[in-house]
């Protein structure tokens, strides 16, 4: 259920040794704290106004907080002040315009921008993602003309409706929708766009894009017919749970999330749980740390696994802990939030499994 997060390309000259932006800043950002760069940074420009790289860094987080006017504002005054002497600044802030303008709606401004990254060609990467972000886009533009469904929190955009019950479809996610944002709060800042296929073919066939995965950084959904009702769901509100995307992501929680949530009934679930438990008990499995660390060693028993762990962390932890696991999925910060729990709450669980 692993979403390619090719979207979330680091800027690592950001942290290089020449960078015009206090290190306390530059970690900030790095680490997923958006609000304390702006905070820092509000400080930081009262006595450093013309400072290009800072007014950048302040623009991107401003976008991945879903706060895209603001964002809107700091590129424009980044490009300016840096007028292309460093290359990278200018480059990079044309591909977040076009994200923003995206994310606002505006299909036509977002082309333009990322365009003008692309034959601008100042990074790799900033054209490199600024191609993804066109892919994105082409993708939105396919399903522009086909039926959809809108709703609350999200847009559903139907390949073909015939034979298939589109009412009932999106009962049943927007059931799903309401379940986890009970257990996992959260306010988007734009719909979710909702790509159902009848043909999985066809999303590989024009856009060498999975079915059954989630864009949370660009709020889609690649779905289909037959998928489960929860699962991309789950992993988009979990994402934007804080209001900003997570400090720390582990593919362990990630999975978890997804089956956790995935909508399945409880009996296919324990199926599937015991089945994988069966498996592990006849390897040299020793507990659910080795899982959560060392990913290759158990792919087959992965999902049902973690889903197990997520449901039962769940279950033994107040919203505050939850959410706080949620926010950075390592076990470190675990320990941290469970404190003198957390080592009985992993020898129960692994009494589950052997």
């Amino acid at each position: 259920m692993k979403c390619p997060i090719f979207l979330l390309v680091p800027l690592l000259l950001l942290y290089s040794s020449c960078s015009q932006v206090p290190r306390q800043v530059n970690d900030a950002y790095r680490d997923n704290k958006y609000r304390e760069v702006i905070d820092e940074g509000n400080e930081l420009l009262k006595k450093e106004p013309t400072n290009a790289e800072l007014v950048h860094l302040m623009g991107r987080s401003y976008a991945m907080l879903g706060k895209y006017d603001s964002s809107l504002r700091f590129l424009d005054r980044a490009i300016s002040l840096d007028n292309h002497h460093m290359g990278w600044i200018t480059g990079w802030s044309y591909e977040y315009l076009g994200y923003d303008y995206y994310c606002k709606g505006e299909l036509e401004k977002a082309e333009q921008n990322l365009q003008i990254c692309i034959d601008m060609h100042k990074t790799n990467n900033s054209v490199r993602t600024a191609q993804h972000m066109m892919q994105i886009i082409t993708l939105s533009r396919y399903f522009e003309k086909r039926p959809k469904i809108e709703t609350e929190n999200i847009i559903y955009h139907f390949e073909d409706t015939v034979g298939i019950n589109a009412q009932e479809y999106v009962k049943t996610r927007e059931a799903a929708y309401q379940y986890i944002n009970n257990k996992l709060p959260t306010t988007l800042p734009r719909k979710i766009d909702f790509y159902v296929w009848t043909d999985t073919n066809e999303s590989y066939r024009l856009f060498s894009l999975p079915t059954r995965f989630s864009l949370p950084f660009v709020f889609v959904c690649n779905s289909s017919v037959k998928s489960n009702p929860g699962s991309e769901i789950a992993l988009m509100l979990s994402y934007w749970c804080y209001g900003q995307p997570p400090e720390k992501q582990t593919r362990f929680i990630d999975e978890g999330i997804a089956a956790c949530f995935d909508g399945n009934n409880t009996k296919e679930k324990d199926s599937l749980f015991h089945e994988a438990c069966g498996t592990l008990k006849n390897s040299n499995f020793h507990t659910v740390l080795d899982m959560w660390q060392y990913l290759g060693k158990y792919p087959s028993e992965l999902y049902p696994v973690a889903g197990g762990f997520v449901q039962f962390m769940l279950d033994h932890s107040s919203q505050q802990q939850f959410e706080e696991l949620i926010k950075n999925q390592t076990i470190d910060n675990a320990k941290s939030v469970y404190g003198a729990k957390f080592d009985p709450l992993i020898g129960e669980f692994n009494k589950m499994i052997l």
